[in-house]
């Protein structure tokens, strides 16, 4: 059976998503920085729009 680029299959069933979508460490860095940037922001947004309220 062939596997498509980018999928990978588990011992539990198909898996469409790739173990690891960066490989290389200071670029999972970099995604890592963007991601919790973005949470505080939408935290902080959720935060004001409450007081607002």
């Amino acid at each position: 059976m062939r596997e498509r680029e980018g999928r990978r299959r588990s011992r539990r069933g198909f898996n469409p998503l790739p173990k690891r979508a960066v490989q290389d460490p200071m670029a999972r860095m970099a995604e890592m920085v963007n991601f919790t940037k973005n949470a505080a922001l939408l935290g902080a947004l959720l935060m004001l729009l409450t007081l607002w309220r």
